[in-house]
This record gives C-alpha cells, sequence and structure tokens, in this order.
C-alpha cells in the first residue's frame, strides 16, 4: 500500500459507523505492525508511558516472542477515540460483533504490514 493510498484510507468518511471501526482497526496495524489477534487482546495494561512516550510493550499471541511498539499520533488518536468501548481493560473493548463479518474483505492485516 503506498503512502498515498493509506491518506486516503484514513481521510474516507464512513456513514456506517461499523465501517469506520474496521478503517481505524486497519489502519492501527498499518502503523503498529500488529495482528489482528494482537489487536484485539491489547490491553490498557499493555500502553506503558516511557520517558513521555506511549509504548505498546506486550507478547505476540502466536509466537510469545516480547514486542515493543512506539505510539505514533494516528494509533493514539485511535485509541482516544474507542475509549468509550473498554471494557475488561482491552483497548477496543469487546470487538462489535459485526467486526468479524465486515473484516473478512480481500485486503487484510498482514496486506497492511508488508
Amino acid at each position: 500500500m503506498t503512502e498515498d493510498e493509506l491518506k486516503a484510507v484514513v481521510t474516507h468518511e464512513f456513514k456506517d459507523d461499523n465501517l469506520a471501526f474496521v478503517r481505524d482497526i486497519f489502519v492501527f496495524v498499518c502503523f503498529t505492525a500488529l495482528s489482528f489477534i494482537d489487536v484485539k487482546n491489547l490491553t490498557t495494561d499493555n500502553i506503558v508511558d516511557v520517558n513521555g512516550d506511549k509504548w505498546i510493550i506486550s507478547k505476540r499471541h502466536k509466537t510469545n516472542i516480547p514486542f515493543q511498539v512506539k505510539l505514533m499520533d494516528v494509533p493514539l488518536q485511535i485509541i482516544n477515540r474507542y475509549k468509550h468501548l473498554q471494557e475488561d481493560k482491552l483497548v477496543f473493548g469487546k470487538m462489535r460483533s459485526t467486526f468479524g463479518r465486515l473484516a473478512r474483505p480481500r485486503t487484510t492485516g498482514r496486506c497492511a504490514r508488508n
């Protein structure tokens, strides 16, 4: 995905809140290189302050290998946008039931990270 294509996705306005949520998770994956399952399992405990910057510090779900990712402005804005969904310390709450149905397009998180 080119930078211009990513900008087009980021700035596109959806009338459907579910589609906007899917877009935001996709953009979050693009900026953090996390897998969907790592985003789904992301907790507020995984987001820590290091010298005034926010970092995600956790372990990959699939391999259990530790990782750390500095949160840039865009992912931080996405996290803040969905604070109202946070429950049981999950950053994006329990993912919306429609997310699974909507998130099976031809473009995957793997494409976003490559």
